[in-house]
């Protein structure tokens, strides 16, 4: 369940960075000076998907602590703490 929400989140995360990167492509130079403050304000909830990293994290550490597939587990956690950080990180700077 933790990797499912974690390949979820990333996905969504793709996804609204490429809406970004369309939208900074299309827009003039004016708007790409001031960018960062539209990207806040129509993107926001981009910041949201945090909230599916940190279920993921959750559940990852409930299930290490049952000793399941220890290795599985550890391997959602990574995917998880992934999904977090690349909430934060602009990639849509990479699509351009």
């Amino acid at each position: 369940m933790s990797i499912i929400l974690s390949l979820a989140c990333l996905a969504a995360i793709v996804v609204v960075n490429l809406n970004i990167a369309k939208q900074f492509l299309l827009s003039d130079s004016k708007t790409r000076a001031l960018f960062g403050i539209k990207e806040i304000t129509i993107f926001f909830y981009q910041y949201y998907f945090v909230i599916l990293g940190i279920i993921s994290v959750i559940l990852g550490v409930i299930a290490i602590k049952k000793k399941e597939y220890r290795l599985l587990y550890l391997f959602a956690l990574l995917l998880s703490v992934l999904s977090i950080i690349s909430v934060f990180i602009r990639l849509w700077r990479l699509m351009i």
